[in-house]
């Protein structure tokens, strides 16, 4: 008798599995680039760990969601889910977050009752940036602001060395984009920079996408992981 093991397929089967089970994404959609879909969603989310909270210099959150703001920060130092703060774009398996793949800043709604999987949704939106250990609260935006490069000098201002990795050194674009130019840059998938007040620029801080719509973080982090299945 002749046994034949396919490891890639066995591995893509149980990625599918974790989307589907810990996360309730429906993953039959998924015919190819299974582990790009799996990190992408892994990218997307925030693992409930206990994290320290650090506030810029101009957060400012309005009365009228305060309320919402108190509840994020519990969470967050708590270690609860936050996952229902954030888009509703987070339970489609395919869906990508540019400016999370971009600037790698998460947006999060600032309801405190659920409905259904997700918090109320509010037009004001909490953008942090979160790693490890801590929650950066950058300040309170709206739906026009995802491509306002005042995000990227505020998380420069106060905490430049946690994004120093992405400063390029010796290197100053000749022209500021606008929101609207990069808006459109988005669009289309293409990576750009961001020069902030200082002079400093920074190349994507999300880590970027290619023209497929895929994160390069997603991309990378499968490639990582079939090396070290080899």
């Amino acid at each position: 008798m002749k046994l034949i093991m396919d490891f890639k397929a066995d591995w893509h089967e149980t990625l599918k599995e974790i989307m589907k089970s810990a996360w309730d994404l429906d993953t039959k959609a998924i015919t190819e680039d299974v582990p790009v879909h799996y990190f992408n969603a892994a990218q997307r989310r925030i693992t409930a760990t206990p994290r320290n909270i650090l506030v810029s210099d101009t957060f400012h959150c309005p009365a009228e969601h305060l309320q919402g703001w108190e509840q994020i920060k519990r969470s967050v130092i708590e270690g609860r889910d936050l996952n229902p703060h954030l888009s509703k774009r987070i339970g489609k398996v395919k869906k990508t977050d540019l400016l999370l793949s971009d600037w790698g800043v998460h947006h999060l709604h600032l309801g405190t009752e659920l409905e259904g999987r997700y918090t109320a949704r509010t037009g004001p939106l909490l953008f942090a940036r979160v790693t490890a250990d801590n929650f950066y609260a950058i300040d309170v935006y709206t739906h026009d602001d995802f491509e306002d490069a005042d995000i990227v000098e505020v998380v420069h201002r106060n905490w430049p060395e946690s994004i120093e990795h992405w400063a390029l050194r010796g290197m100053q674009s000749k022209e500021t984009l606008t929101s609207d130019q990069r808006k459109t840059l988005r669009k289309k998938r293409y990576n750009s920079f961001v020069q902030v007040n200082d002079g400093t620029t920074y190349a994507p801080i999300g880590g970027g996408y290619v023209f497929s719509g895929h994160s390069i973080f997603a991309i990378t982090e499968m490639d990582r992981s079939e090396e070290r299945r080899v």
